[in-house]
């Protein structure tokens, strides 16, 4: 006969944990999460998908890389380098028009671009190169056309404001550079031979390309102490510039001037810049050190260099897999991961965290060679694109680290993956966008039920761990129901159990339709009391999403005399528009007569 029932709870949520056994994982932790957000720990939601972000283009191609620039105004520029497999283009996008014109066109092929934006009292500009094209300049000098003849371009725009220079210069429009010579107004003059332009159609001031040829061609920039800091990743020399002049990389000894420093410890060439406050942080794929320069006096200057952390894949992959939050440095490894270095102010050091350690495991067969890394401050995520493995030939899965409060107010990081195909990502007007590793075009993302185009379905999905109900084969149990709670307005669940009986593996399936199934919605479309914190809301959704979501309760009868050692349960959806939140799983577990099924049985023989 069966004692006295238990009710094991599970209604927090920490997201993924794969570095133990699948029954060896603390409760609250998924064996698996793909495209689900544990934002408000109290339950797991599809995240927010992504919608097709300005023009649209067609054939071969992808994203390399992409970057939001900014003038001294606030005026921000998103950026991208679109490889079609022949060259790669560098493009800036048009608010005016809602597209992507041609700022470089025709450059080398699988060269993404490194910046280093750099404004000073008089003039806004950034500098960037490949590797393989000259160190080059750009004022950021932006507008669109109004109305245009052979000689004359009306900007919608006042040119002085938008950066255009009042002596002339060089612009570029649909993809053809022409010369002028003033600015009065609106206008650009002094133009010849132009054909008539479409309106809105993108102005740029030209890239200065060739002004500085004889500087080192840098794939590695960064900014910091007002200075623009340099290297190449076949090389060990980190090189930077005098302060507040970006241009200038002749070194001498003044405390202002230029200089360069050889990284002779660790193997290979540099591979990434971060800064912390005044602290350059130099990486190679097995180091990371810091270099700093400090002025003893007013007319001297000295360098200190020492190595933080060394051994395999102790540093990092490459410059786009860095990123900088606060006084905390992010990059991915060769084969580690996502890890952090962070100041540590109360013992004048440096701490370091293996922040994908706990889903190592998930990680082991996975290409960082090409990661791409942003940090959402609206949404507090970390994201990390990188290749599932060697036979993607684009990035293709994401990492997301949520940073979140429980409800003691302790921060802690939720760690899940993404299905999504990024090729770089950039933040514009306060939302995430990101260009597409397999396609020529870019996406707003966290936004809508769907990818890119309407009805594209996606898959959202978790595993649970394998829950224990018996630590020994001699006290079986029972598990009579499992009790599902949570929000739902549309999309299949679907559920599958899976368990052991008789030495052997079951599985059970079943589907809950909001729209069919209408008796498991207990609540319709309400906020009930105490069900969502204030400010708790699914990745890139609002308040408004949740609460039109109606309350379901759903108790699974499961098979009697089956007396499972353990279950793991899998909840997905995999149609376009699926909403839902997962808030509690609810076991009751009684305890069962002993049955030793006949083919378990053996006897000893009585020895001789």
């Amino acid at each position: 006969m069966n004692e006295l029932s238990q009710i094991r709870i599970i209604d927090k949520w920490y997201g993924m944990r794969t570095r133990e056994l699948a029954s060896q994982i603390p409760d609250f932790y998924l064996a698996n999460a793909l495209n689900v957000s544990f934002s408000d720990v109290g339950g797991v939601v599809p995240y927010k998908q992504y919608s097709q972000f300005a023009n649209q283009l067609t054939g071969v191609g992808r994203i390399i890389s992409s970057f939001t620039l900014y003038t001294s105004l606030g005026v921000e520029i998103p950026v991208r380098v679109r490889d079609d497999d022949t060259y790669t283009h560098l493009e800036w996008y048009n608010s005016v028009a809602g597209a992507w014109e041609t700022l470089l066109p025709n450059l080398t092929t699988a060269k993404p671009m490194a910046y280093a934006d750099y404004n000073t009292a008089t003039q806004d500009g950034v500098f960037m190169c490949n590797g393989v094209m000259n160190y080059s300049f750009w004022k950021k000098a932006i507008g669109s056309v109004a109305s245009n003849t052979a000689t004359v371009i009306t900007l919608n725009e006042t040119a002085s404001t938008q950066g255009f220079a009042s002596g002339g210069g060089t612009v570029i429009v649909d993809g053809t550079e022409y010369t002028y010579t003033g600015t009065s107004g609106k206008t650009l003059t002094g133009l010849s031979g132009l054909p008539t332009f479409d309106a809105n159609e993108g102005v740029a001031e030209a890239v200065d390309d060739a002004t500085y040829s004889s500087i080192t061609k840098f794939d590695i920039l960064a900014v910091g102490d007002g200075r623009v800091w340099g290297a190449r990743t076949d090389n060990v020399r980190l090189y930077y510039s005098q302060v507040g002049v970006g241009s200038n990389f002749t070194s001498s000894t003044n405390p202002d001037d230029p200089g360069f420093r050889d990284f002779i410890e660790g193997e290979g060439s540099i591979t990434a810049i971060r800064f912390i406050k005044e602290n350059a942080i130099v990486f190679k794929k097995d180091l990371v050190r810091l270099y700093k320069l400090e002025y003893p006096t007013s007319a001297t200057r000295v360098s200190v260099s020492k190595t933080l952390k060394r051994g395999d894949s102790s540093g990092a992959i490459c410059q786009q897999g860095t990123i900088e939050i606060g006084e905390a440095i992010y990059f991915t490894t060769a084969r580690g991961g996502l890890k952090s270095i962070s100041l540590n102010s109360q013992l004048d050091g440096f701490d370091f965290e293996d922040v994908t350690d706990n889903i190592r495991p998930t990680l082991s067969d996975s290409v960082f060679t090409s990661a791409r890394m942003i940090y959402y401050e609206k949404e507090k995520i970390l994201l990390v694109a990188f290749k599932k493995d060697s036979d993607s030939s684009q990035n293709d899965r994401v990492i997301a680290v949520e940073f979140v409060k429980d409800i003691n107010d302790q921060w802690h990081k939720s760690l899940g993956l993404m299905d999504w195909t990024v090729g770089d990502w950039f933040i514009y007007g306060g939302n995430l966008y990101f260009g597409a590793s397999y396609e020529p075009n870019c996406f707003k993302a966290f936004d809508g039920y769907q990818k890119g185009a309407a009805d594209t379905p996606y898959t959202a999905l978790f595993t649970t761990k394998r829950y224990k109900f018996s630590n020994s084969p001699v006290q079986q149990k029972d598990i009579p129901y499992l009790v599902v709670t949570g929000w739902t307005l549309s999309g299949v669940l679907n559920f599958q159990l899976q368990y052991n009986y008789l030495g052997s593996m079951a599985s059970l399936e079943a589907t809950f339709d909001p729209v069919e199934d209408t008796d498991y919605i207990i609540q319709p479309g309400v906020n009930m009391l105490g069900a969502f914190e204030m400010g708790s809301e699914p990745v890139g959704g609002t308040l408004t999403e949740i609460d039109e979501l109606n309350y379901f309760q759903i108790f699974f009868t499961l098979p009697s005399n089956h007396h499972p050692q353990d279950v793991q349960l899998t909840i997905f959806s995999d149609t376009s528009g699926a909403r839902w939140k997962l808030e509690s799983l609810n076991w009751e577990v009684t305890d069962a007569k002993l049955a030793i099924p006949p083919k378990l049985k053996k006897t000893f023989k009585k020895s001789t």
